[in-house]
């Protein structure tokens, strides 16, 4: 029988204050693995230079030192999303997922898509948190503006 666990992969948000997806794993009783994916398909890219994937590289150093106390590090993988969650899941019970929403590349949302079948066909609950004003997939903008102020003036939670 496999352990079951819970997932916290990290896109774009890499430090450890304010972090809802890390919030969220931590009222939970399940083990738990956070990821990065050093993603060869986005390392490619024209959108990110050598000074972002610097800064990721120090970010996770930084939430590594963070984490050291809670006896927590980040798990790093250099490989696809999908790949690395195939993996996860013949070896483990992956009863959950969670990470920010993101928006902006047409690459990482065709990714997300992908990785939301996965999670779908595997019976793995992803559970995305908003992290800006920007609103994935909403179909028009009634009440967006509302939407946007309420979220922006929640208190920050750690």
């Amino acid at each position: 029988m496999r352990q079951p666990i819970q997932l916290v992969w990290l896109k774009r948000d890499l430090r450890v204050a304010d972090h809802i997806p890390l919030l969220q794993a931590s009222k939970s009783d399940l083990p738990l693995l956070i990821f990065y994916c050093w993603e060869p398909s986005l390392l490619k890219s024209e959108d990110h230079s050598n000074r972002h994937w610097q800064f990721v590289k120090e970010s996770i150093t930084a939430m590594n030192a963070q984490l050291k106390p809670y006896q927590l590090q980040v798990c790093e993988a250099y490989a696809d999303v999908l790949e690395f969650l195939e993996f996860l899941a013949s070896q483990f019970e992956v009863k959950l997922l969670l990470s920010h929403e993101e928006t902006g590349l047409r690459l990482t949302y065709t990714r997300d898509k992908a990785v939301g079948k996965f999670c779908k066909q595997q019976g793995i609950d992803w559970l995305q948190f908003q992290q800006f004003g920007v609103q994935r997939a909403r179909v028009n903008r009634q009440d967006w503006a509302k939407d946007w102020h309420i979220f922006m003036s929640e208190s920050i939670r750690s």
